[in-house]
């Protein structure tokens, strides 16, 4: 056999098990993997739209407790309302996991639960004389906001937050706000709350104390199961986003997922904030709700309770009167603090002296003409 013949068969044979090999299946090159399409969820998209106006706001404190009675760890103030566990509330174990708001008069309840036809929503009833009606579903809240739960409504009694799962939602539940109609007493299309108020994890309340300029969201981002977190933050009167406020998109994402609450605490002034928060801890401890107060209508009639004004318009000036009060004797209580440093003399200490003592003598003056307002109100009950 010649040498071209022996290499002409050893080809034919390597050309024959290359051929079979393929035929099986054999590996003979490297396949060339496509990479992987990344699939975006809604969720995700909205996030990504929310993201450019996250709310600038402080985040003073949190703590971390119980899923099941975090509404316990809430320093609400009574002038806020109340809210509670449905089965709680109600005394029953029909809707555990329902929520529950009651305005401060005690005449309006807001509440989560599912009946025998439809899922959760939020039902609403009124206080009639020494009856309540028939609880209503409010219908405006659609089934696309799923599982809707923990009603929360301003003193305006026409701002309403909840918690609802959804094409709407970031993650499970986000927040969401609502506001009645004037004039058929309906409520508008919810919205989402936005950033950093909502997150990929769950956000299952969020509460305002105005009298004290507090609010409280309830949390599980970075929880365990059965745990939650209440971060504790100061409202602003005006959202504000931070898209002006030239940060890097990872800076940014850091505020809107709350990394870090002392990240915030630029926002504004934590020192007076958490000494609000120590104010009012210390006073639910120490006060009954039916403890009220002494408000002097005439030389014969002295009120304690909202119940005895004579008209829903005079009891929502009292509580408007409450907060004109409470707003100057803060202003009182730090401004003695700086008189006892004033004679370091400091110009700026001076200067915020005087912006203060000039708010307390315009408070003085609106507290006594609303005052009188009320009086003159109630005095004509007595006629």
């Amino acid at each position: 056999m010649t040498k071209y013949r022996f290499y002409s068969l050893l080809l034919i044979t390597l050309t024959s098990l290359l051929a079979m090999a393929q035929r099986k299946g054999g590996k003979v090159k490297n396949k060339v993997v496509k990479p992987a399409i990344e699939v975006i969820t809604p969720g995700q998209k909205l996030y990504q739209s929310m993201l450019s106006s996250t709310a600038k706001v402080m985040f003073i404190d949190s703590m971390v407790v119980d899923k099941e009675n975090f509404i316990s760890h809430i320093p609400l103030s009574v002038e806020m309302g109340s809210i509670a566990h449905y089965s709680s509330f109600f005394q029953t174990e029909k809707g555990k996991e329902g929520g529950v708001y009651e305005n401060e008069l005690k005449t309006t309840r807001y509440f989560a639960i599912a009946d025998s036809v439809s899922p959760q929503g939020i039902l609403m009833s009124d206080k009639l004389g020494n009856e309540w009606s028939k609880p209503r579903r409010i219908n405006e809240i659609g089934y696309e906001y799923q599982s809707a739960n923990f009603p929360f409504l301003l003193p305006d009694g026409n701002t309403m937050f909840f918690a609802a799962k959804g094409e709407h939602s970031v993650g499970g539940y986000d927040i969401f706000v609502t506001k009645k109609n004037y004039d058929n007493g309906q409520f508008y299309q919810p919205e989402n709350y936005g950033l950093p108020f909502n997150s990929s994890a769950n956000e299952y309340l969020i509460a305002f104390d105005e009298i004290n300029s507090l609010g409280y969201l309830v949390s599980d981002r970075y929880q365990e199961n059965n745990k939650v977190c209440i971060y504790i933050f100061v409202p602003t009167a005006q959202r504000e986003s931070l898209e002006n406020e030239g940060m890097s998109d990872a800076d940014l994402k850091k505020l809107a997922d709350i990394k870090s609450i002392q990240d915030t605490w630029k926002f504004g002034d934590r020192i007076q904030a958490l000494k609000r928060l120590e104010r009012i801890s210390n006073k639910n401890k120490s006060t009954e709700a039916t403890a009220a107060f002494r408000f002097v209508v005439n030389d014969s009639v002295i009120y304690t309770h909202l119940l005895q004004f004579s008209s829903p318009q005079s009891q929502q000036l009292f509580m408007e009167l409450q907060k004109l009060e409470k707003e100057y004797a803060a202003y009182r209580e730090d401004l003695d603090k700086m008189q006892g440093t004033i004679h370091q003399g400091s110009k700026q200490t001076k200067r915020q002296v005087l912006q203060y003592e000039e708010k307390m003598d315009d408070l003085q003056t609106r507290i006594q003409l609303l005052a009188k307002e009320i009086r003159n109100i109630e005095n004509k009950s007595y006629r």
